[in-house]
């Protein structure tokens, strides 16, 4: 039962108590049905069948509110159990997080909220640098694994949620503007692309993201 529906059935004539947890959820809630630039105060008050007043006692604002949001989307991020091997890992620990993005679409956007990275984030991905600094990497060496690692897996988050966006045949009609060549390659490059098994292209991704890690751990032993 949504936060929506748990308010609706309290006692009819008296205002519905809610806390602080309650209204994260149902912010959560909502924001699995419209986009974050839509979002706002008065939307949730009507979700929750509050006043936009009664939703200030609990949050000073919207970027406050969507703050506690993201620190709830990342506690639910179910992180692989450890194991011996950091490759094999650190393949599980991107498809976790693929799987809680699809979940969650607003993780994405929630990494990095108000002009900075997100704490709870931080939580959710600083595990790996420990990993990675057990493997030996450390200084400017674990800095740059980190920061490829993080953009890798966040940039194929985006391009997996942007590929939808394009259909077939329209990038089809347009490849026809380009040079013989291009053109060619193109309309070869969409007519298979459909075909190809999900699964097989995110474990390809995932493991062209660890080949970098790879190099740096062996040069540093």
């Amino acid at each position: 039962m949504t936060q929506a529906e748990q308010m609706q059935r309290k006692r009819p004539g008296r205002p519905p108590r809610v806390t602080s947890d309650q209204v994260v959820q149902g912010a959560l809630e909502l924001l699995g049905e419209v986009p974050l630039e839509e979002f706002s105060l008065g939307m949730l008050a009507r979700h929750l069948g509050l006043s936009v007043m009664a939703l200030y006692t609990y949050f000073p604002s919207r970027d406050a509110l969507l703050e506690a949001v993201g620190v709830r989307v990342f506690e639910l991020f179910a992180a692989p159990e450890a194991q011996g091997d950091w490759e094999a890992y650190l393949l599980e620990w991107l498809r976790a997080l693929r799987r809680h993005v699809v979940a969650h679409p607003v993780a994405f956007k929630l990494m990095g909220w108000n002009g900075h990275v997100g704490a709870a984030w931080l939580g959710v991905s600083m595990p790996i640098a420990e990993l990675l600094k057990a493997q030996g990497l450390s200084g400017q060496r674990l800095s740059l694994a980190m920061a490829w690692f993080t953009t890798a897996a966040v940039g194929m988050l985006q391009g997996a949620r942007d590929s939808g966006r394009f259909r077939q045949m329209e990038a089809i009609t347009a490849a026809k503007e380009l040079p013989a060549g291009q053109r060619e390659a193109a309309i070869e490059v969409w007519e298979n692309l459909q075909g190809i098994d999900e699964e097989a292209t995110e474990d390809f991704l995932h493991r062209s993201i660890l080949l970098p890690l790879t190099e740096l751990i062996s040069g540093n032993k």
